[in-house]
């Protein structure tokens, strides 16, 4: 097999593959926006719904919490509201590890931190980007989400028969 050939097929297969993707992103979208368009349905059921998608199809979670504020920022609070977040943030340990940064880069209008280049931080930066589209969210989450711990420096013990000032 020639490499030309061989460079085709690897191309086309990651077209399909990138289809089965999108597809079962827009199959989850869909079951979403039919969940969080029925007012029977609790958010806590509704956010169970948005972790399984997110946890299935990474990213989606984005479009997933759009749905969600979408359809119940009228009638649910920020609170109720803010577990989908967390649903998202439980599902994708990628979004959640520079989460806090994202917000804080995004609050003081900065571009975000070197560390976080790369595909997960495109998706961190769509996910808050959602965020900051409902601003009752947008307090409840920085509410929540810690900034950088504090470090605080153990203290130096003398050491028995030691006979040293260095402490």
């Amino acid at each position: 097999m020639n490499k030309t050939v061989l460079m085709s097929l690897l191309v086309a297969a990651g077209c399909l593959s990138t289809s089965f993707a999108d597809t079962a992103v827009e199959e989850k979208a869909a079951e979403i926006s039919k969940l969080a368009s029925d007012p029977s349905v609790s958010m806590s059921d509704l956010s169970k719904a948005v972790y399984e998608a997110a946890k299935a199809n990474p990213e989606g979670s984005d479009l997933y919490l759009k749905i969600v504020f979408d359809a119940r920022s009228a009638t649910s609070s920020s609170v109720e509201l803010n577990t989908a977040v967390q649903a998202v943030l439980a599902a994708v340990p990628e979004v959640a590890q520079n989460f806090a940064k994202a917000v804080q880069a995004q609050m003081n209008n900065e571009v975000l931190p070197v560390s976080m280049t790369g595909t997960s931080s495109d998706l961190t930066t769509r996910v808050v980007s959602v965020v900051f589209s409902n601003a009752g969210v947008l307090s409840q989450v920085v509410t929540q989400q810690p900034n950088e711990p504090a470090i605080t420096p153990t203290p130096v013990l003398p050491v028995p028969d030691d006979t040293s000032a260095s402490y």
